[in-house]
């Protein structure tokens, strides 16, 4: 009996993926983010007293790539990939999911990611933690291929649920969409 409900699961996940495979596309974001409030103390992530810093008076810019797989119309659309933030002799990366509403001129973007990270640089590794990375952004679609807009990035480690951060930013998002 298992194996049948098993094999039921699979041809319907076969199904849905072959539909939403109909409509999908590869995309590449590149983004570049400058981060005007950093609400957290990012040297103790798995516990301790929560840092509050403004850091706006620092001029420093986050460069972020996303590939993902992207499925949805024209005004909503979704996808799942992976980011990637790079520090140049560090970078990072985690899988995510997004969701995205198109209001023209206006777009609406919630993410989700973490769990599974991986580094590559100076240190290379990968690992799983227990912290999920949200993420909110309004941004202003000036073309199809480029948007200005603000976000924030939230951290919610769930073993230091005391040391949940957040990360203001402004950023421009340059979209690729490969069919």
């Amino acid at each position: 009996m298992k194996n049948k409900g098993l094999v039921v699961l699979v041809a319907s996940l076969l199904l849905v993926g072959g539909a939403v495979g109909a409509n999908a596309q590869v995309r590449l974001d590149a983004n570049i983010q400058w981060p005007f409030y950093l609400g957290i103390n990012l040297e103790n992530l798995t516990g301790g007293v929560q840092g509050t810093t403004e850091i706006s008076k620092y001029a420093f810019l986050l460069p972020e790539l996303e590939a993902s797989y992207q499925f949805g119309g024209a005004n909503l659309r979704g996808g799942i990939g992976l980011k990637a933030y790079t520090l140049i002799i560090e970078s990072f990366g985690w899988p995510m999911a997004y969701l995205e509403l198109v209001l023209d001129p206006i777009v609406l973007r919630a993410e989700l990611g973490g769990g599974l990270f991986y580094a590559f640089g100076l240190a290379s590794a990968s690992g799983t933690a227990r912290i999920i990375i949200p993420q909110l952004e309004v941004s202003w679609k000036l073309a199809d291929w480029f948007r200005l807009g603000a976000g924030a990035l939230f951290i919610a480690p769930f073993d230091a649920p005391s040391n949940f951060g957040v990360v203001g930013y402004l950023g421009g998002r340059f979209t690729f969409l490969f069919r």
